[in-house]
């Protein structure tokens, strides 16, 4: 019998240089798109929209794609002011008529000094931005509040 004379053999190593470079990149793309990552918190009450009569001002914002309509019950009666986009078409967020609505809800303001919440109804496909300024619009500012007590609900 022949001895087999056997080869010696080396055991190989594995680069991880390439595996280091890789993982080394993933956590400099994850931590890029990280501070991207924007969050924002809207203070609201929840609520579904009422058609029975509330004592009050009572003051409802329907927000829809064709715009914003506003109504409210004084003297009585029930009132209502719509304020469509700006020529015909609610295509962007700017379209809306924010300052219209801030106007409306200044002289209701002054009428109505005691009031201080509003029902916003949101229609279907608005966006957030345009539910974020009529928000703004409705609140006033800090030194001078409107409507700070804001209640969502959908139509």
């Amino acid at each position: 019998m022949r001895a087999r004379h056997r080869l010696s053999q080396e055991t190989p190593e594995i680069n991880l240089v390439p595996l280091l470079d890789m993982v080394s990149l993933l956590i400099q793309l994850l931590l890029v798109n990280a501070q991207f990552g924007v969050f924002a918190q809207l203070s609201t009450a929840i609520g579904a929209p009422s058609s029975t009569p509330q004592e009050g001002l009572a003051l409802q914002v329907v927000v829809s794609p064709q715009g914003f309509a506003v109504s409210w019950s004084e003297g009585g009666g029930c009132k209502d002011h719509d304020l469509p986009c700006s020529a015909g078409s609610c295509s962007a967020p700017t379209a809306y008529d924010a300052a219209g609505l801030q106007a409306i809800a200044m002289d209701l303001k002054q009428a109505h000094p005691d009031e201080k919440s509003v029902q916003i109804v949101l229609g279907d496909d608005v966006p957030f931005d345009v539910i974020a300024r009529a928000m703004d619009a409705l609140r006033g500012s800090q030194h001078d509040p409107m409507f700070p007590d804001v209640i969502l609900g959908s139509g």
